[in-house]
Formats: structure tokens, C-alpha cells, sequence
């Protein structure tokens, strides 16, 4: 007996849980049962870990049973060894509330149903959290699970809800253990299917399955096919949840016509359905019908605080649940693109107040301050960002790149350093080497860039900074190697061409910058002052008449290019002698 019968002798309760290598997650999920229930049985299916070790620890009732590729299999077998009245089935890598556990006695008293509905609440990655709702409360002896993978709980009696939470840690693991789950969950699902090509249930399930693993064109094949299934198993809620996920597969294929409509269609039926508002609202966003995407938007924002207050009974997954700050994120961009920069302000700020720890706010807000000229308060942005421990190299890049631009060198190295340690990549490593070059430390400098081109052979900005390092030491041959590489390589990054030129020029390096100023004329409109460069470039080289036509086309564009004006009488000067 433990401590819940102090207070509550009856209706007694059994935690029911089938495992298999839990160490990560079952301690903590024992600790939250241990004392709201009367019983833990707890049915291993082959640990090799230390999870038996563990389950022993709260409980004597742990019992082996060999894995048969069945769920619910291993789920009734479980369900046999209770003596509760009442059985509450968790899984492992759940945690239920402590919050909740007085409503979960108060519920089991009841004898006017005999299943109960309770709160899901998965963490995905990048710390959001998803929501649906499922039966994990019901009376011994008048329920069972049928289905291999993603089960059913079968039962003929009534049901109620009941806010009742369990918090689900198993969608947030790291990329090779979430692609050898999801490998499982469809092998499973698709056996389940061969064996009955009816079940709807394990349609929706393998087309959610496969979003996961970002299998967007077998998500609508497979959607469709089940969509076509005629089948006394499928409800509503089947269909709602396959045209979101296969509405979700279209926007990410760039197919939004077919996304809208399938959106359409689910919010006929659910108007409440957040998923589905989400799906609707990105899609406009991407396909550039702006203010219709605001409005869906703001309908999301509205249905939850509506959801909130009075919440719907459904049984969709709601993957989106927690997405308020995505939401304001998006707001900001749409705002920004109407030029309604007051507001695309407000909404980064709120998308950060919901979610202090997401990145993308801080950049959308930090990179519009910089469209305004107002780099200081984009550096504040950034570092409230670090303050409140994000370490993405994205931060570090972008703080580091602002702190170059004002002349912190100091602060642009130790930024770029630090984005090192999270994330090795030829820009960090181009900014690092800028942030060096402008200390005067070149030895450093040059290893940063040779260290860069290790991971990006032909970056064009790591072989300009070489191009930088080179000129300060005087090293004009260095200076021409780079000058080759990027004329060779990077035929199209005029912009650099005009800085080319003039480290070329300051090293002495006349004829390629030649080169360098006619490759950028090629594409680029001309202008006085790079036609002044060249005919300098001519005149170093000897080739005054080339100069002399130089000169005079720089003045045709622009009479008052004083560098032309002083050079071409300097020319003429030199001729009539």
C-alpha cells in the first residue's frame, strides 16, 4: 500500500507499462506514478540496458514477456498482472502531473464511465510541444488494445475527459535515435496495413509516421490511398488528420494551391483545428498573399486563447500547440514585407516574450535594426540573446560580423571563436580572420583563412580576406594568386571586383588588376571611377593611348572625377613632351 490509500482507500489503481531499454527517461517517470498509484506493474520486453535494475528499484512487480512485434500484445499482457480497479497506462518516457494526480483520484470515483480521455503532451524538437488526447484511464476487465504499432484501446462503455496531463519525451532524441524509431513505427505500421489494408487508424498513422522523416511525396501518396479507402473503420478524424499531414507535404514541396485547399477543407469541419490554421497561414506567408497569411495568423492566436479558456474535445494530434512564438515570428516577416516595420518590431519582441530561448526572433528583429542604420540596438538584441544562453553559431556569427562592423575587434574575435566551438564553417572562420586582420595579428589571420578554406576550398570572401592579409604584408605575389583564384573561380562576384582592383593596384600588381577591372565590365555598368582605375592601371603598364581613351570615357560619364580630371592633364602633360 502506498502513500495515495492514506487518503484514498477506494477505487484502488494500477500504473501498467510494457518496456525495453528505458534508462534514459524511467526514473523519472516512476517518480511521478509512485505515489498517485496502488500498483506499478511493469512488463519487459527485452532490456539490455539498466532499465530492470531500475523498475525493481519501485516495484517487485516486474515481469518479462519475449517481444512478438505487437504493442498491444505486450500491452494486455501487462493489463493481466493488475489487481487495480482502475488501470493507468504510461509508457516510459512520459511523466504525469503532479499537479493533476488529486483530479486523477477524483476521476476514478466515478461510476458513470468507464474510460477516460486524459492530455498527451509531446516535446519536439526545438522545445515545442505538440498535444493530443488518448484513453489511459479505464476499468480493469472492460477495455484491451488491439493493433501492432500506435494501438487502439477497444472498449463498449462510456467515456469522459478529463484534464489529466502526461507530459511524452520520446519525439525529442537525437537524430539517429528518432530515424531508427520512425524505421520501426512504419516497418510496423506497414504490416499492420498488409495485414488489414481497411484500417484507416494505421493509414493516418503511417502518413504522420512519415512526415517525420520528411518523406513528403509518399506522404500524399500514401494519403491518398487512404483517403480512398471505403471503410466502416474510418472516422472524421482520420481523414481531418491525413489532409493536414498530406496539406503540410504539399507546402513543402512548393505545391500551395493543393495545401490550401486541403486546409480549406479540414477547417470546414474543424475550425478549431490549430494544425491545420498553422498549415493554412504558412502557406500564404510562402506563397506571398501576404495579408491573407496575417489574418490566418491571428486566427491561430485567437483559437488558442479560445482553446485555452474552453478546451475541445479532439482526438487530432496538434503538433503545433505551443507555437505562439513561430506565430509572432511570422507576423514579424509578413509586417516587415508590407513595410509596417512598427509592427514587424512588436511581433519579433512578442515571439521572444513567449519563447525567450528561440533564435529566430532575435536575427528577424536584430537584422531589421540593421536595414534601419541602427546597429547598436541590433547588437543589444543579440546579446540579450547570449544572456539568456543560446549558443548557436548563427548568434555568434551575426554578433561577431556587427561587432567587426563597429570596430570592435575584440569582441568580433572572441564571437567568432566561440561559434567555432558550436559550429565549424568557412564563414565563422572568414569573420575570425577579419576580426584578426583588423588587430594587425596576420599570422593569426592568415591560419584562420587557411583554416577555412580546409572546410570551403573556393570561398570567394575567405580568398578576398587573403587577398587583405597579403597586401598588408607587402606580398604581392600572394596578392596575385588570389586575384587568379577569384577571376577563375568566382566569375560572377562582381561586387568584390572593384576592392580587388584596388588591393591589386596598392601592390603593384597593374596587369591583373587590368584583368580584374575588364572581367568586372563585363557584366557590371560602367562607372568614372573604376574607368580612372583602369587607365591608371594602362598608364603603369605603358599603355598610354589605352589610358588616354580611359580617361576621357571616365569623363564622359562623369566631368567632375577629379581623379580623372588630375590624371588626364598629367597624361597629356607627358605626351606632348
Amino acid at each position: 500500500m502506498n502513500a495515495r490509500n492514506k487518503h484514498l482507500a477506494y477505487p484502488t489503481l494500477s500504473a501498467c507499462m510494457i518496456v525495453k531499454n528505458e534508462e534514459k527517461f524511467l526514473a523519472q517517470c516512476l517518480d511521478s506514478i509512485k505515489d498517485a498509484v496502488d500498483e506499478i506493474i511493469i512488463v519487459d520486453t527485452g532490456s539490455t540496458d539498466r532499465t530492470v535494475e531500475i523498475a525493481r528499484r519501485y516495484t517487485d512487480k516486474v515481469y518479462f514477456y519475449a517481444w512478438n512485434n505487437s504493442f498491444s500484445e505486450a500491452r494486455n499482457v501487462s493489463l493481466g498482472y493488475a489487481t487495480g480497479e482502475w488501470i493507468l497506462q504510461i509508457d516510459a518516457d512520459e511523466k504525469l502531473e503532479q499537479e493533476d494526480v488529486p483530479l486523477l483520484h477524483q476521476v476514478i470515483q466515478s461510476n458513470q464511465y468507464d474510460v477516460v480521455f486524459v492530455t498527451i503532451l509531446n516535446e519536439l524538437p526545438g522545445g515545442q510541444w505538440g498535444k493530443h488526447r488518448f484513453q489511459r484511464l479505464f476499468r480493469r476487465g472492460r477495455a484491451h488494445y488491439e493493433g501492432i504499432v500506435h494501438n487502439q484501446l477497444v472498449y463498449d462503455g462510456p467515456a469522459a475527459v478529463a484534464e489529466i496531463r502526461l507530459y511524452h519525451y520520446g519525439y525529442n532524441l537525437t537524430p539517429e535515435q528518432m530515424a531508427a524509431k520512425y524505421e520501426r513505427t512504419t516497418g510496423l505500421l506497414r504490416q499492420q496495413i498488409a495485414d488489414d489494408p481497411m484500417n484507416t487508424f494505421a493509414r493516418q498513422n503511417l502518413v504522420h509516421a512519415l512526415r517525420g522523416v520528411e518523406d513528403y511525396e509518399e506522404m500524399i501518396a500514401e494519403g491518398k490511398t487512404a483517403l480512398a479507402v471505403d471503410s466502416p473503420q474510418t472516422t472524421p478524424t482520420h481523414r481531418q488528420q491525413i489532409k493536414t499531414d498530406m496539406a503540410y507535404a504539399y507546402l513543402q514541396l512548393g505545391k500551395y494551391s493543393e495545401a490550401e485547399a486541403l486546409c480549406l477543407e479540414v477547417l470546414e469541419e474543424v475550425p478549431f483545428f490549430l494544425d491545420a490554421i498553422f498549415n493554412q497561414a504558412t502557406t500564404y506567408m510562402v506563397w506571398g498573399k501576404t495579408d491573407t497569411a496575417i489574418r490566418y495568423f491571428k486566427k491561430f492566436l485567437e483559437v488558442k486563447r479560445d482553446e485555452e479558456r474552453h478546451p475541445h474535445f479532439s482526438q487530432l494530434i496538434v503538433d503545433v500547440y505551443d507555437f505562439e512564438s513561430r506565430v509572432y515570428l511570422n507576423l514579424g516577416v509578413c509586417y516587415e514585407r508590407l513595410a509596417e516595420l512598427e509592427k514587424a518590431v512588436a511581433s519579433y519582441r512578442q515571439a521572444i516574450a513567449y519563447d525567450a530561448l528561440f533564435l529566430n526572433p532575435y536575427i528577424g528583429l536584430a537584422q531589421l535594426f540593421v536595414q534601419q542604420d541602427s546597429t547598436a540596438e541590433a547588437i543589444t538584441t543579440l546579446e540579450r540573446a547570449r544572456d539568456v544562453g543560446i549558443t548557436a553559431a548563427q548568434l555568434h556569427f551575426f554578433l561577431g560580423d556587427l561587432y567587426n562592423r563597429q570596430g570592435l575587434f575584440a569582441r568580433a574575435e572572441a564571437m567568432f571563436r566561440e561559434a567555432t566551438t558550436v559550429e565549424e564553417n568557412a564563414d565563422v572562420y572568414n569573420g575570425l580572420a577579419i576580426a584578426l586582420l583588423n588587430q594587425n595579428r596576420l599570422e593569426d589571420a592568415d591560419a584562420a583563412a587557411k583554416r577555412g578554406l580546409e572546410l570551403a576550398a573556393d570561398h570567394a570572401g575567405l580568398w578576398m580576406t587573403r587577398a587583405h592579409i597579403a597586401a598588408r604584408r607587402g606580398d604581392a605575389h600572394a596578392v596575385r594568386e588570389a586575384a587568379h583564384h577569384l577571376l577563375s573561380v568566382h566569375t560572377n562576384e562582381t561586387l568584390l571586383f572593384p576592392e580587388l582592383t584596388y588591393l591589386c593596384t596598392e601592390s603593384g600588381e597593374y596587369a591583373t588588376a587590368i584583368r580584374v577591372i575588364e572581367r568586372y565590365l563585363e557584366t557590371a555598368a560602367p562607372n568614372a571611377a573604376i574607368l580612372s582605375d583602369l587607365a591608371t592601371c594602362y598608364v603603369k603598364q605603358g599603355q598610354l593611348q589605352a589610358a588616354l581613351t580611359g580617361y576621357r570615357a571616365a569623363l564622359s560619364l562623369d566631368p567632375h572625377c577629379k581623379p580623372a580630371i588630375a590624371n588626364l592633364r598629367q597624361l597629356q602633360t607627358q605626351l606632348r613632351s
